[in-house]
């Protein structure tokens, strides 16, 4: 599979710091058939001139400005796909850094596994530089991916997979209009469509992202605190439920059933409105046939709220939960995922 170009897709914006780090590991690659998309979202600081010293280093690198909107990651991801010449394709943020054998690693697997849609790859969470934090982004286990995935447990973000070209088109690439969760929602609909593939978390990790970084293009949105996004996050879940429902295992609709519990539940614990709780938790629980106790829900919530100011509620509330799993949801499966728990390497 040596002649096979790989496109490596590289959103920008104000990332003079930190993209000729970036660029400089795809310049270092063993792996030699490649080209390196940079599409830039309006950058005012000096992030150009460095990409255009990359340019004259080596033609493999090109460069585009976003020339439609809307404005964001999603956008320009979407604009590298189209002008990419490659067989595969891989996301890259502009200040996350890859292994210099990281293409050779992932073309050699794609060698032997050509029959599948994407491969994924195990990447590493980073401060300062690469090997200064020991922590992986997620870990895998036995349970399903999908419904790891439903409940937020996300086992890989953007520079993680490798994928034909072809499969992505299929995809529609990413959807420019989401507010939030744009690479999750990539990642989602390629389980839900049954996308083939494949993990080698067991390879050594090829992709380091940095941690910590607030200013990220695709800019972050208060998780459950404004009631807007919380609304567009309740109605990103129902649209799966109402595209995928008859296709989904018990276990993957337990795990959305589960997430959109504790969503519909922060009406009640973060913003007081119990009417909008009790709105949004019928309309769900039609969806399971009305086979959640709306009353029990609602005692649950409740406990949740009061364990907010009083501690002690917070026991009550997980006791009630065992004592009643088969009548209301798990409003703690955020709780039980790795989602922020990311385990140290040994």
């Amino acid at each position: 599979m040596d002649s096979k170009l790989i496109s490596i897709i590289v959103p920008s914006f104000n990332r003079a710091d930190l993209i000729g780090e970036t660029l400089n590991s795809v310049f270092s690659q063993t792996y030699q058939k490649w080209e390196c998309i940079i599409v830039d979202d309006g950058s005012s600081d000096n992030t150009i001139d460095i990409i255009n010293s990359f340019i004259e280093k080596d033609n493999r690198f090109s460069f585009i400005k976003r020339n439609r909107l809307p404005k964001g990651a999603p956008t320009c991801r979407n604009i590298g796909l189209d002008f990419s010449n490659g067989e595969f394709i891989i996301y890259l943020d502009s200040d996350d850094i890859l292994a210099p054998y990281c293409l050779e690693q992932r073309i050699n697997k794609f060698s032997v596994h050509f029959d599948m849609d994407f491969l994924v790859f195990k990447s590493l969470l980073f401060v300062d530089k690469p090997f200064s934090n020991g922590f992986y982004w997620n870990i895998d286990n036995e349970e399903n991916d999908l419904a790891r995935f439903i409940k937020l447990d996300a086992l890989w973000q953007t520079s993680g997979p490798i994928y034909k070209k072809e499969f992505l088109l299929k995809m529609n690439g990413f959807k420019e209009d989401l507010l939030f969760w744009q690479d999750y929602d990539l990642h989602l609909r390629c389980l839900l469509k049954k996308g083939l593939y494949l993990k080698f978390f067991d390879s050594p990790v090829d992709v380091y992202i940095r941690d910590g970084r607030k200013d990220t293009i695709s800019r972050s949105t208060p998780f459950t605190g404004d009631i807007r996004i919380l609304k567009k996050r309740i109605d990103f879940y129902y649209d799966i439920l109402n595209e995928y429902q008859t296709q989904l295992s018990k276990e993957h609709l337990k795990s959305l059933f589960s997430i959109l519990f504790f969503f519909s539940a922060q009406y009640i614990v973060r913003h007081g409105k119990y009417l909008t709780f009790l709105k949004h938790w019928i309309k769900i629980n039609r969806f399971n046939k009305n086979s959640f106790s709306i009353y029990k829900s609602l005692i649950n919530v409740l406990l949740i709220k009061l364990s907010s100011r009083f501690s002690f509620f917070l026991k009550i509330s997980d006791n009630f939960l065992k004592n009643n799993l088969n009548k209301i949801p798990d409003y703690y499966v955020l709780r039980k995922s790795n989602l922020g728990k990311i385990n140290n390497i040994d």
